[in-house]
């Protein structure tokens, strides 16, 4: 007997990919809380089992749980994805409010469908609440996207000139922390206004937009595919609710399925564009408590800046410069040995507000991080962590 329940079609590899880069360079707009993000949409599911009830049963029931964490990696900022993965959650049926089929086919011992898990908003926020996880549960402004196929010199054999529309048609932009609509290439886009932006030039973008009359949240997600080297090379520039992007990535593809890889970078993209909605200084809910204090996390007046809460326990601040940095202060910091419970508590523009435990004290640590890349100093408002 064996059960299977992936992502397939876009979503082969999970939500886990949402906080890669958790990183934002402005202040977003205005957003509201929203039902819409706790629903999971168009999901594969496929189980085999001795006969086609048994089957259809197992499918959903090992769906909703993968659905359920996929949720919860959407909702939860990646520094503290190690503590989502201990979660145990015995009964996610009773977290549903319903599922509908998007499309079903099923043989006498297997069922296989694409479902849209929706999930109680109370019940899913009581479970992150009652475990202490931060989470955000505010939808960005909508964005339009435009996926760009740059291989008319290049052709991958194989594909088809739809592939990477049809990657990002697949992802649920809908129910998305940054919900989106995905538009076609105007033909009044000049072939080189597209090479300029897929090599990450901004200065383009104003003359991208103006095609599009102007659209405020914009964002081309151009595909340039490279055969000889079997590799994808995705740009994201535009602008998005949090503002301009410019983000370049690269992806090795099997020259038997290159679909699999673009599918991985129709999910990563979204990832990208939710990771940076989620550290710009969007909500965050939950009683995150400052480790060994009473207090909660979001109380913490941001004017006071960073401290040593005392006995181990410390909150300061971090400034990096973009999402790089960000990220690699956050990695560097997890690896100081004694540093633990790291969590973020408040972000915008190029800083953020962490909490951690380090036994030996803030002072002690001012004089250890160097040794990992970093640097600590203090001003008037408290510590402030940054990279060397």
């Amino acid at each position: 007997m064996q059960v299977r329940a992936d992502r397939g079609a876009g979503f082969r590899f999970g939500l886990s990919v949402l906080g890669l880069s958790i990183g934002a360079m402005f202040a977003a707009g205005p957003a509201q809380a929203s039902d819409a993000i706790f629903t999971v949409g168009s999901y594969p599911v496929d189980a085999h089992a001795d006969d086609a009830v048994a089957a259809k049963k197992m499918a959903i029931a090992d769906g909703q749980k993968a659905a359920l964490r996929s949720l919860l990696k959407r909702l939860v900022p990646v520094t503290a994805y190690p503590r989502l993965r201990k979660l145990q959650i015995a009964r996610p049926d009773q977290l549903l409010s319903g599922i509908s089929v998007r499309s079903e086919r099923n043989s006498s011992t297997e069922y296989i469908a694409n479902l849209d898990f929706m999930f109680r908003p109370d019940g899913v926020r009581q479970l992150l609440e009652r475990e202490n996880l931060p989470y955000v549960d505010t939808q960005a402004p909508p964005i339009t996207i435009v996926p760009i196929w740059l291989a008319e010199t290049q052709p991958i054999p194989g594909l088809q000139a739809d592939a990477w529309r049809n990657a990002w048609a697949a992802v649920d932009i809908a129910h998305a922390l940054t919900p989106a609509k995905l538009e076609a290439l105007k033909p009044g886009v000049h072939a080189d206004t597209v090479a300029a932006l897929a090599k990450g030039d901004t200065t383009m973008l104003r003359t991208f937009a103006g095609e599009y009359g102007g659209e405020e949240h914009l964002v081309a997600a151009i595909l340039v595919p490279i055969p000889k080297e079997r590799k994808l090379q995705v740009t994201l520039a535009g602008r998005d609710a949090v503002g301009s992007i410019a983000w370049i990535k690269s992806y090795r593809f099997d020259a038997e399925d290159p679909g699999y890889a673009i599918e991985l970078a129709a999910v990563v993209s979204l990832g990208v564009l939710e990771g940076r909605w989620k550290a710009s200084g969007a909500r965050v809910q939950g009683p995150v408590r400052v480790p060994g204090t009473d207090q909660i996390a979001g109380q913490i007046n941001p004017a006071a800046g960073a401290s040593d809460t005392g006995g181990g326990d410390v909150r300061l601040s971090v400034e990096f410069r973009d999402i790089n940095e960000w990220a690699q202060i956050s990695k560097r910091l997890g690896q100081v040995p004694g540093v633990a419970g790291i969590d973020v508590v408040g972000m915008s523009g190029r800083s953020a507000r962490i909490t951690f435990t380090y036994a030996d004290g803030v002072g002690r640590l001012a004089e250890v991080v160097p040794q990992h890349g970093l640097a600590m100093r203090q001003n008037a408002a408290g510590w402030v962590l940054s990279g060397q």
